[in-house]
């Protein structure tokens, strides 16, 4: 069965992932979980069509790029095209890389 994407702002998941990103990691099944979260919210709103914008994710600290996806909250300017949801996205794949083993 396929789980659909998380619609709803996921913005305990992002504080997680933030404290992760941080090194201030909660228990790490816990932390892990709200990075697949982030990854699904992220990926709901980058597919599906439409202009994305991404950024050079070397260029800019993990925890910026989750910093500003928290300070969003549930604004209109978050929808697709608005946000770089993929540089989120890429920041909470290099996090489950790292602590999901």
């Amino acid at each position: 069965m396929m789980v659909p994407y998380p619609d709803q702002f996921p913005r305990d998941a992002l504080a997680m992932a933030l404290d992760l990103a941080r090194g201030n990691a909660p228990e790490p099944k816990t932390a892990v979980h709200a990075c697949w979260v982030v990854a699904g919210y992220a990926l709901g709103q980058t597919l599906g069509g439409g202009p994305t914008i991404t950024c050079d994710n070397d260029a800019i600290d993990d925890a910026l790029v989750l910093e500003q996806a928290i300070a969003l909250g549930n604004e209109p300017s978050a929808v697709q095209g608005i946000f770089p949801w993929l540089s989120v996205l890429a920041v909470v794949l290099r996090l489950l890389e790292k602590y999901a083993r």
